[in-house]
Formats: C-alpha cells, structure tokens, sequence
C-alpha cells in the first residue's frame, strides 16, 4: 500500500562552511520542523551525512518525511504562520535564503514513498 511521503532534499555545503551551516541546520531549520511536527504537518525529518563521491554531488541529504500526498494539499496555507514565526517576514526570509546559499548549494530535490507491504 502507499505509504508516508518524504521529500530528499540533496544538498553540497560549501568548503569551510560545514559547521555554520550545521549550526543553521540546528537552528532555524529545526525550529521549523519542530513547529510543523506540533502541527501535525510532518511526521518526521532526518539529516543525513554522507562522502561525496565527487565535488559535484551531494554531502548531506535533508528528509522531511509526511502521512501522505494528501499532506500537501492547501500546505503553503498551514506554513505560513509557521515561517512566519521560526523567519520572520517575507523580506527575513528571502535575505536569509540568500546567506544560507553561501553555506550551500541545493543540488537537488526529489519526493519518494514508502512501499508498505502487506
């Protein structure tokens, strides 16, 4: 049967920027899971370190992980007040999209689901 949804989110971070961006990671990005977890929103999150094969490919693997497709019907709606309060405003957000790219390059993104056998 289908079950729950997880986004992989591929990121490289950037030579020397490792522990700022785990420190963001830590931070920000926590707090918003933590949040969207109490809501109800996600099931789950995970990051994964991994040894790039080579300096194009992804280092560490970002996992947010939902009940089902459904979960992401009217979704922009329900985060809204969770951005708002772990990043501020529209114009926090966007600055601090910008300096997180500095820490990172997003290499990728994919959804995969779980296959539940019976």
């Amino acid at each position: 049967t289908e079950g729950p949804v997880s986004i992989v989110t591929s990121v490289k971070v950037e030579a020397g920027m490792w522990d700022a961006y785990m420190s963001w990671l830590q931070t920000g990005w926590k707090k918003s899971l933590e949040a969207q977890k109490a809501a109800g929103i996600v099931l789950g999150y995970a990051v994964y370190g991994t040894q790039a094969r080579s300096r194009d490919e992804a280092d560490l693997y970002l996992v947010v992980t939902y009940k089902n497709m459904a979960a992401f019907d009217g979704l922009d709606e329900r985060m809204e007040p969770i951005m708002q309060r772990s990043f501020g405003n529209q114009a926090a957000r966007d600055t601090a999209a910008v300096d997180r790219e500095k820490m990172r390059r997003q290499i990728g993104q994919e959804m995969i689901r779980e296959v539940v056998f019976k």
